[in-house]
C-alpha cells in the first residue's frame, strides 16, 4: 500500500526544513538572530577577529586593527568576557557572537559581527520589558585597555552607552543588580 501523496509531502517538508534550519542557530557559532540582523543593516558577517579591537579578544592570531573588509580568522574568539566598573553591565564575546546584559536597564543584547556601510558591529536583537527588537552594539578599543560599547535601535537611537567595560579577571554569571 503506498502512503498518502499529502504524507510523503509532509515528510519532505520536515526534511527540508530541519536540513535547512542546520545551517544557521546556536550550535554553529551564532546566536540564531544575525541573519535577519545582518540584512536589515545591510551588513554582512565577518570575524570578529579581523576587527578594530581583536588585540582586546582572545583570537588565536589577534591581527593588527584591520581595515574594513579584513577578514581575521574565521572561527572568532574564544569565550570573553568584559564588565564595567559598577559589574551591572556585562559583554560576553564567543566566537563571532556576543551577548550583552544591563541589569539597570533590563535589557540583553544578542548578535553577530558584521561588517555594513554603516561600520562594523554586532548585529542581532535587543531583548526588553517592551518586547523585541532589532540592534546594533558598536565596539571600540578603549584607551588603557578594554572596550568602549554603545548599542543603538535600526534608526540610531542610543539605547546604551557609550559604556567603557574592562576584560574580567574572574567571569561573572550575571550582572550585579541595581
Amino acid at each position: 500500500m503506498n502512503p498518502q501523496p499529502w504524507k510523503a509531502w509532509l515528510v519532505s517538508a520536515a526534511i527540508v526544513a530541519s536540513l535547512s534550519l542546520a545551517g544557521c542557530g546556536p550550535g554553529v557559532g551564532g546566536t540564531g538572530t544575525g541573519g535577519a540582523a545582518l540584512t536589515a543593516f545591510g551588513a554582512t558577517a565577518a570575524s570578529v577577529c579581523g576587527s578594530a579591537f581583536a588585540l582586546e579578544l582572545g583570537c588565536a592570531q589577534a591581527p593588527a586593527p584591520a581595515p574594513s573588509g579584513a577578514i581575521g580568522s574565521s572561527m572568532g574568539t574564544l569565550p570573553v568576557q568584559f564588565v564595567d566598573a559598577s559589574g551591572r553591565v556585562t559583554l560576553d564575546l564567543n566566537g563571532n557572537a556576543a551577548t550583552l546584559l544591563s541589569s539597570c536597564l533590563k535589557l540583553r543584547f544578542d548578535g553577530d559581527f558584521g561588517h555594513a556601510p554603516s561600520g562594523d558591529a554586532f548585529f542581532g536583537t535587543v531583548h526588553v520589558e517592551a518586547g523585541d527588537a532589532l540592534a546594533s552594539l558598536i565596539a571600540s578599543p578603549a584607551s588603557g585597555g578594554g572596550l568602549t560599547v554603545e548599542l543603538r535601535d535600526v534608526d540610531g537611537k542610543t539605547l546604551l552607552g557609550p559604556v567603557v567595560l574592562q576584560r574580567a579577571v574572574i567571569p561573572v554569571s550575571a550582572p550585579s543588580g541595581c
